[in-house]
C-alpha cells in the first residue's frame, strides 16, 4: 500500500490560521438576548468562515435557540437541533426564506464590525416588535 503524504503550502497554512483566529473571535462579536422566552444570538460573522462552522460554534458555545449571523448584508439564521423555533419564520421577517433549521435573508444595509452592535440592536428590536403583534 502506498503512503500518501500531503504538505500544506505556506498560503494554505496562512489561510487556516486566519480561519482559526476568526473562529476564536466569533463569541466576542456576539450579542445574546432572550425575547419572549427564546434565546437568540446575533453574531458578526467574518466571510472567511463557512456558514455551518459559524452556526455550530455559536449554537454550541452559547446554548441559544436561534443564531443570526450577519456578514455584509447577508443574514444566515440557524436553529438549534434542540429548539422548536423555526429559522424560516425569522428569515421571513427580513424578506428571506429557507427551511426550519436554516434560512437566509438580506439585511437592508451593509453590516461591518464598526456598526455591528447597532445592527444587532435593530434586529432584536424588530423581533420584539413583530413578536408583540
Amino acid at each position: 500500500m502506498e503512503k500518501f503524504e500531503y504538505f500544506f503550502t505556506e498560503e494554505e497554512l496562512k489561510e487556516q490560521k486566519k480561519k482559526e483566529i476568526a473562529k476564536a473571535s466569533l463569541l466576542q462579536n456576539t450579542v445574546v438576548k432572550e425575547i419572549y422566552g427564546v434565546k437568540i444570538a446575533v453574531v458578526f460573522a467574518p466571510a472567511i468562515l463557512p456558514v455551518n462552522e459559524i452556526g455550530n460554534k455559536v449554537l454550541n458555545d452559547t446554548g441559544v435557540d436561534v443564531q443570526i449571523a450577519v456578514t455584509g448584508n447577508a443574514m444566515t439564521i440557524t436553529s438549534s437541533k434542540y429548539s422548536t423555533e423555526n429559522s424560516r419564520d425569522v428569515a421571513e421577517l427580513f424578506g428571506g426564506g429557507g427551511c426550519k433549521s436554516m434560512a437566509w435573508a438580506t439585511y437592508p444595509r451593509r453590516v461591518t464590525s464598526k456598526n455591528f452592535k447597532e445592527v444587532a440592536e435593530e434586529i432584536f428590536e424588530k423581533l420584539v416588535a413583530i413578536g408583540g403583534e
